[in-house]
């Protein structure tokens, strides 16, 4: 049986400021080093967060009204989602992807091109209460029962130390969106809402948000849907998504 939901902190953009019976939370814009950013804290011992891929046929989801919809048959809705890691043209996830226990994708430890591949990557794990993001190797050595898992690459910050392909300055920016664990064992989220580098967003964790640990999960196609604070994302063909959840 999930958790309840008690959401504990948001911090965003262009969403109302009162919540109604949903949550008691705080709205705030973040700004770090002059670019805004969307960011959300969850408390995996309080907050329903899971990570989901296909319908109960099989079928990849894709995107978040059909997430809605499946959510729906097991009476409950999402109050955020996120999408969760690289994935391939037919939504299928580029790597290590476990969802409620069942391994759909085993790791992938392989090298290749594009960002996925930029090691050190890592993985989104949850296992019992606990949440942590690990390297892929280290993961694979020590997880033996996860609920969930995400694989994806690469990692922005690993025992607080920023991925040593990233520079400073770097004009490579584009819309991302990735997950920190701080010391404390919350969950962040973060979404851009400009154009930002690998650099900003891990540093982001580490200086704003208090995270040793950071996971980027993609650029371009990062999508943030949040009903229940009024904002819907666009239509968008994804894979894996993470999702935090409530009875309807």
């Amino acid at each position: 049986m999930r958790r309840r939901f008690l959401l504990h902190t948001v911090l965003g953009f262009g969403l109302p400021s009162a919540w109604g019976a949903v949550a008691a939370t705080r709205l705030a814009g973040k700004t770090h080093r002059g670019r805004r950013w969307t960011v959300v804290r969850v408390d995996p011992s309080k907050d329903s967060m899971s990570l989901f891929h296909t319908d109960a046929k099989g079928t990849p989801l894709r995107d978040f009204a059909a997430l809605e919809k499946f959510c729906a048959t097991d009476g409950r809705k999402i109050v955020m989602a996120m999408n969760a890691g690289m994935f391939e043209m037919d939504g299928s996830p580029v790597g290590w992807c476990v969802v409620e226990g069942k391994v759909l994708k085993p790791v992938n430890l392989n090298a290749g091109e594009g960002n996925f591949f930029l090691k050190p990557n890592g993985v989104l794990a949850m296992e019992g209460a606990k949440v942590s993001i690990l390297e892929t190797n280290e993961a694979v050595a020590k997880l033996k029962h996860p609920t969930f898992v995400s694989q994806s690459g690469p990692l922005l910050l690993r025992r607080g130390v920023v991925h040593p392909m990233f520079q400073e300055g770097s004009t490579n920016r584009k819309i991302r969106n990735a997950v920190g664990v701080s010391a404390d064992g919350g969950v962040w989220w973060a979404i851009s809402e400009d154009e930002v580098s690998f650099h900003e967003s891990a540093t982001l964790f580490r200086d704003d948000l208090g995270c040793p640990d950071a996971l980027y999960l993609d650029g371009v196609v990062s999508r943030l849907h949040a009903p229940e604070f009024g904002r819907k994302a666009g239509a968008s063909l994804l894979g894996p998504l993470l999702a935090v959840t409530a009875p309807l």
